[in-house]
């Protein structure tokens, strides 16, 4: 670990507990607020209110969880899977309006959150949001315009190459990879002791990329709650080598520990004010557009 990965997490803690005193709530009240604006009628361009409203959410409730993991407060992982959940909605919409309206954001807006969702499905073994999540990234990376910023994205073509391990159905993509950590990661996959020290480095690159960084050229997408204090690409890892049957590998990092193998595999219980209305909007235009 270098000196700079420590300082970036206390500046991350720092930040995160202001955060829940100063903005919470008022985003938690524009994303209600655009809930409600999306119940208005059955245009489609409504299900984009609703996608940025439930973007919103998944902020917050990203925020709220790690400020409570932060505080030691288990019960933070609930907000945490609600937070991944309420993000999987918004990007199944998002790809939908891609699909069907010629003004749509571009799919490339989303691509962190869409490899933030894979590493925690591929972690978790939840084989549905894998799919749908491979199926967005490698649509947005194959559009024209992501021709000169595709080589500098090294997350998301290395979570695919990932999931291919464990589920040959998947398609992997080129395995000429931008030099980076996890391109060592792969090239020396079964030699326990190389991927160990590379997971060190991992962490290490995650900690460098969770707080934005417009100057750096890179797109790890790390800085999005609750992805910046969960590295749950590291999680995905270990949880591939398991199930190619490697043996647990010890880290020691301060943005890791044994705990979260334990601890971030509860079940999600949580409830949202205003799921119902969620559910409600989302469920008439995917089975209508679908």
């Amino acid at each position: 670990m270098n000196s700079e990965s420590l300082n970036r997490i206390n500046r991350l803690v720092v930040d995160a507990k202001k955060w829940v005193k100063t903005s919470s709530n008022s985003l938690l009240w524009h994303a209600e607020d655009l809930i409600q604006k999306s119940l208005r009628d059955d245009n489609l361009h409504n299900l984009e209110f609703a996608a940025t409203g439930v973007d919103f959410l998944a902020i917050y409730h990203g925020g709220m969880g790690v400020a409570s993991l932060i505080n030691k407060d288990h019960h933070g992982w609930q907000s945490v899977h609600l937070s991944v959940s309420l993000y999987q909605w918004s990007l199944h919409a998002r790809q939908l309006l891609w699909h069907h309206l010629a003004d749509a954001h571009d799919l490339t807006f989303r691509l962190t959150r869409a490899a933030g969702v894979l590493s925690y499905a591929i972690a978790r073994n939840h084989e549905p949001w894998k799919s749908s999540m491979i199926s967005l990234i490698q649509e947005a990376l194959a559009i024209p315009d992501m021709e000169d910023t595709i080589g500098k994205r090294v997350v998301e073509p290395f979570l695919v190459q990932l999931a291919s391990k464990t589920d040959r159905s998947n398609t992997p993509m080129s395995d000429d990879f931008v030099p980076s950590v996890y391109s060592r990661i792969l090239s020396n996959w079964a030699d326990n002791d190389c991927v160990t020290r590379h997971l060190h480095e991992a962490l290490d690159f995650h900690c460098l990329h969770m707080i934005e960084d417009q100057d750096s050229g890179e797109f790890p997408g790390f800085e999005i709650t609750p992805f910046d204090f969960i590295p749950w690409e590291i999680l995905a890892i270990l949880e591939t080598r398991r199930r190619c049957g490697f043996e647990p590998m010890h880290i020691e990092h301060p943005l890791f520990s044994t705990e979260y193998l334990e601890q971030c595999n509860v079940a999600l219980q949580l409830e949202v004010p205003h799921l119902s209305s969620i559910r409600k909007v989302f469920g008439y235009f995917l089975d209508k557009y679908e």
